[in-house]
Order: C-alpha cells, then sequence, then structure tokens
C-alpha cells in the first residue's frame, strides 16, 4: 500500500446541521475504500472560518451508506449522494444544557 487518496469535498461544511450535497462523492468515497488506502479529505469548510486543513478519515460501509469519522465529526454519505454530519461532541451550550439537567 503505497500512498493515498485524497477527496474533494469543496462544499461540504462541517458545521451545518442542514442537509448537503455533493455529486459523485459516494463514488469517490467507494473507489478510495477500495483502493485500501487511507483516504483524506480536502476542501472541508468549518463554518465561517473557512477552509480546514486536509483530514484523514477512516470509513465503515453499511448498506446504501458508508459512515467516515474524522476526529470528533461523523460524515455520513449515503449512496445518493447525500451527506449528513454529526458532531460528536455537543455543542458548549448543549452541553450546559444537559449538565444543568443532570444529564
Amino acid at each position: 500500500m503505497n500512498g493515498y487518496i485524497v477527496i474533494d469535498c469543496t462544499g461540504i461544511d462541517m458545521l451545518s446541521e442542514d442537509s448537503q450535497s455533493l455529486t459523485g462523492l459516494y463514488a469517490r468515497v467507494q473507489e478510495a475504500i477500495e483502493s485500501g488506502k487511507p483516504i483524506y479529505a480536502i476542501g472541508l469548510t468549518w463554518g465561517d472560518q473557512g477552509t480546514m486543513s486536509p483530514i484523514e478519515i477512516f470509513t465503515v460501509q453499511f448498506d446504501g451508506y458508508v459512515v467516515c469519522t474524522a476526529s470528533t465529526i461523523q460524515i455520513i454519505v449515503g449512496n445518493d449522494d447525500s451527506v449528513t454530519i454529526n458532531n460528536l461532541i455537543p455543542s458548549t451550550n448543549a452541553a450546559k444544557t444537559r449538565k444543568a439537567k443532570g444529564e
């Protein structure tokens, strides 16, 4: 296994809670998985802060979608090229609310 695979994810906002889509993304992720090489995502944005540095992701294949995890962020890519972002660490306000409720 030499090298790595780079997937251009320009247009995906890692902080967005809205549905997102990137044409051809599912096929590119599938090809990267099949290569057996490490996968890097580039062009992602972090809200208003602009473009992020490239991040390495690991993937788990399910029927009809792939879960790509990068640090505390999960990126779910559907076979229809839909993209759902799950932040595994709650925002500061959500964490304070949970703490106040005793959760």
